[in-house]
């Protein structure tokens, strides 16, 4: 199966030509730490299963900033400060477990 081709994100400043861009895509999956120690193999279930999230969202167009899974306050703040940084276009979370 072959992915259709999208057109390009945006025009250049006369509005005629493609422009060439890429989508920063910053994707994260959402849990409580306090789960792994008490289900054996839920962790890395979950990180499968975001793996999986990561690939049905690439595209050509599309930079996958997938930072893993989001599990404590700490992790939380790290991965705001990355996502500002990395700049991402648009945030997708996965909400594996209750959080």
């Amino acid at each position: 199966m072959t992915t259709p081709q999208i057109p390009p994100l945006s025009l250049d400043m006369n509005g005629t030509q493609p422009a060439t861009s890429v989508l920063k895509v910053g994707l994260f999956g959402i849990g409580l730490d306090t789960y792994w120690p008490q289900f054996e193999g839920l962790e890395s279930r979950l990180l499968g299963y975001l793996q999986q999230v990561a690939e049905n969202l690439q595209r050509p167009y599309a930079q996958i900033v997938n930072i893993g899974l989001v599990d404590t306050p700490d992790k939380a703040m790290q991965a705001a400060h990355y996502f500002r940084q990395s700049d991402v276009d648009i945030l997708f979370i996965y909400v594996a477990t209750y959080a």
